[in-house]
């Protein structure tokens, strides 16, 4: 149920009854958007945003798989293609100003008055379903029809079952102009009045009011910068009572990384160490060692956790190639070149097919050539 707004080049602005006034997106992303857009309308063709990040597995699969193939080479011929770091400056803002969530996500553009976008791909699995879901995008010049209503529904607090289609449009939303309103909305949910009894609601109601929250606390980080804000909602996603242990870790790891995001490593370690202490099982270990080189490698804490954890998950799972990756990857941001080759390569080795191991050993050496 994915809304797909006519995207203004102009700043989102806050719909009706909307209780806070939103930070306006940064103009880097408009300009970009202004001056790619305008390619495409010159070319008479689709803009084609693809967002995602350079240690991001499906986005460099996606490279790999699809856009280096003749396939999406002849895409790139007859429409402008774009990709975007959405950890750069600007990338950043292109992706928020497109409200992107998660990686890769796939935006096509039609230009005229304004940019509009008429499909968009989330993630990547499969080469032929992307193919098809791309061409199919590219057949349409209007967005698809809007399934929820143009003025957000209030989410009825004694009913959770009838509350989900609300939960479903408020969490479409977050990715459309109406995204300032959808998190005032969704963030009324977070009271404790909201949640009460949530353990005993019907499992699918838990299921989408725990993935409608969960969008909001990406929305936050990802489109807002709101990183304390951020934390605060995937706490209180891990307080909530409907919220079964097997999702918590995940709840960790984005409160963890958005208090990191705030510049409070101290507060960030204390989370990180609690949640070990509690979880010394393998998994636990190795979810903590992938937040940790992704997000804390700055901190004085960081460097020394990840290398510990990830030389007894090597020692424990000497097959599993994530492992020596991660360790590359420390060891490349610690400027240890040799280290951080013998990693790459031994997860190479391990995994031949991965073209997320083989780019990062490539753009560590062309960084050092």
């Amino acid at each position: 149920m994915r809304i797909l707004p006519i995207l203004s080049i102009g700043l989102a602005t806050c719909a009706a009854g909307c209780a806070t006034t939103p930070r306006p997106i940064p103009d880097e992303g408009a300009q970009w958007l202004a001056e790619h857009g305008q390619l495409a309308a010159d070319r008479r063709s689709a803009l084609i945003v693809v967002a995602g990040a350079e240690w991001c597995e499906p986005c460099n699969e996606l490279e790999a798989q699809f856009w280096q193939q003749p396939a999406g080479l002849a895409v790139q011929a007859s429409q402008v293609v774009r990709d975007v770091d959405a950890e750069s400056p600007v990338g950043h803002a292109v992706a928020a100003r497109l409200g992107v969530l998660g990686y890769p996500t796939t935006v096509i553009l039609r230009p005229g008055p304004e940019l509009r976008e008429v499909g968009r791909i989330q993630g990547f699995d499969h080469v032929a379903d992307y193919a098809a879901r791309l061409q199919q995008a590219l057949q349409r010049t209007e967005p698809a029809a809007d399934p929820c209503p143009a003025q957000l529904a209030a989410i009825p607090a004694a009913d959770p079952k009838g509350a989900v289609p609300a939960l479903r449009c408020a969490a479409a939303a977050l990715q459309g102009p109406q995204a300032p309103a959808a998190a005032d909305v969704l963030a009324g949910q977070l009271a404790p009045a909201a949640a009460a009894g949530a353990a005993a609601w019907p499992e699918d109601a838990r299921s989408e009011w725990l993935a409608a929250l969960r969008l909001l606390g990406r929305w936050q980080a990802r489109v807002r910068d709101d990183h304390v804000g951020c934390a605060r909602t995937f706490a209180a996603l891990g307080e909530w009572p409907g919220t079964d242990a097997g999702q918590k870790p995940g709840l960790w790891y984005w409160q963890t990384k958005c208090t990191l995001a705030t510049g409070n490593g101290a507060a960030a370690e204390q989370l990180t160490t609690a949640f070990l202490g509690a979880h010394p099982d393998t998994a636990t270990r190795a979810l903590v060692a992938d937040m940790v080189v992704h997000s804390a490698l700055d901190t004085a804490w960081g460097p020394r956790l990840a290398e510990r954890l990830l030389r007894e998950l090597a020692a424990e799972q000497p097959q599993d190639p994530s492992h020596p990756y991660l360790l590359g990857r420390m060891y490349a941001h610690q400027g240890q070149v040799a280290a951080a080759r013998a990693a790459f390569q031994r997860a190479i080795e391990l995994r031949p097919g991965a073209a997320l191991y083989r780019q990062q050993l490539q753009r560590m050496e062309a960084t050092i050539d």
